[in-house]
């Protein structure tokens, strides 16, 4: 079977499509595409404020982000505020650091938690989401605990998620056994999927980040214009905003051309 490399959101989708590669959208929740730019703009806002003790305002995210100023001016706020709680039960905190474990033998999974701190036993990590839905906090809790254990070598994790849009925070506990169930979930779930990109996709707050999406447009672009882009797996977390860049020009692209070799009466094709 070939390896496959994924990032914590390609690893949602994953875990949430079922056999036929039709996203569970409802599960996960609908979003606004500028919330899709709110959460990368915060995590680079809190990285700053964690390593260097500066506050970036939020003028300065907005315009490097192109998102809503006051979106991210409450998000901000919001995630200073839950830090500000959660800083004593982080000692030495490892933000956004880089990480990556394989899964049997076949599946890398690799992410960047907003904060991690280690014991001898366990890691405690924070994860940040904007608006997320309960079906989406437990599989990205159960990812986020899975890569941060396997990743340094720990038998349990602790997770603590961070809903950006509302403020809630919620804690969740995974032990030896919770880990290898998880594991065994996402290696089942990558073994059945089929994406399956169409209508469904418009709307979706993970549009963006999913392979199966992305790579029909990469397809397409390289068709009528030989451009090639790269795989989605080449992009980690911390390079989301060049994952959205790349989206948002890669789908003016797309239209662009449907214009040119496709023209029709009724104006460019929403993708």
């Amino acid at each position: 079977m070939k390896e496959r490399l994924y990032t914590i959101d390609t690893a949602v989708l994953v875990m949430s499509c079922g056999p036929s590669g039709r996203f569970a959208a409802d599960a996960i929740g609908y979003g606004a595409p500028q919330e899709e730019k709110i959460l990368p703009a915060v995590r680079r806002g809190m990285k700053v404020w964690i390593e260097e003790g500066k506050y970036t305002k939020p003028d300065e995210l907005s315009a490097r982000f192109a998102c809503d100023r006051e979106l991210v001016a409450r998000a901000f706020a919001k995630a200073r505020c839950s830090w500000t709680d959660l800083k004593p039960d982080f000692p030495d905190p490892l933000p956004q650091l880089d990480l990556n474990c394989t899964l049997d033998g076949r599946i890398t999974l690799s992410g960047a938690p907003d904060v991690a701190t280690l014991n001898e036993e366990s890691v405690r990590v924070v994860s940040m989401g904007y608006g997320m839905s309960e079906h989406r906090k437990v599989i990205q809790a159960n990812l986020v605990g899975l890569l941060a254990a396997r990743s340094f070598g720990v038998t349990a994790a602790t997770v603590v998620l961070v809903d950006l849009k509302s403020g809630a925070r919620q804690t969740r506990s995974l032990k030896s056994p919770d880990l290898l169930e998880i594991e065994d979930q996402l290696v089942a779930a990558q073994k059945k999927t089929r994406y399956q990109p169409g209508s469904h996709c418009e709307g979706c707050p993970h549009r963006f980040s999913c392979p199966g999406r992305y790579e029909m447009k990469r397809a397409e672009v390289r068709l009528l214009t030989g451009e090639i882009i790269p795989p989605l797996s080449d992009l980690t977390d911390n390079r989301r905003e060049e994952l959205l860049a790349m989206a948002d020009s890669l789908e003016q692209t797309a239209n662009e051309l449907r214009q040119r070799v496709y023209p029709v009466e009724t104006g460019s094709v929403s993708l």
